[in-house]
């Protein structure tokens, strides 16, 4: 349904532009490329989903990393449908990956290790990407989007 104001159009345009500058700064602060960004993001992500929504369980702190004990391993067979990418593609940048040591293989799916997330580059890249998080919402605001309640008032 329209808002009184409708900048339905312009609040997106703003947002494509600015979850694109996340995912490319994030991109080029680890030396990597979109897709190995995209990939290893769906893999942590998949991991730790399930905790997010558990008050005990948050791991909500900068330095507050999941245990592996905790983490959900994705099936590689997933992750294309996940991404919408084909599956050789995938193999291929997931093999790299494993190589690298920035994710392991397991015989129940793919896991990003507690301990790369806690590398001290992995750390400035969560607070850069924060940084990066809180321009956008900024970016948004100024479009006339509207959070939580502030969306409800207007």
């Amino acid at each position: 349904m329209p808002t009184p104001r409708d900048n339905r159009r312009l609040v997106v345009r703003v947002l494509s532009q600015q979850v694109l500058n996340l995912l490319t700064g994030w991109a080029r602060d680890n030396g990597e490329d979109l897709i190995s960004v995209l990939i290893f993001t769906a893999v942590w992500s998949a991991n730790t989903e399930h905790l997010s929504p558990r008050p005990g369980l948050r791991y909500a702190q900068l330095r507050d990393i999941p245990p592996d004990s905790l983490r959900q391993p994705l099936p590689l067979a997933d992750l294309p449908d996940l991404l919408c990418l084909p599956r050789a593609m995938v193999t291929v940048y997931v093999d790299e990956l494993v190589k690298r040591g920035l994710m392991e293989e397991t015989d129940r799916g793919l896991v990003v290790p507690a301990a790369v997330l806690a590398e001290p580059g992995s750390v400035d890249n969560l607070g850069a990407t924060y940084d990066r998080l809180l321009a956008m919402t900024k970016a948004l605001r100024i479009a006339g989007f509207r959070f939580g309640e502030d969306a409800a008032a207007s």
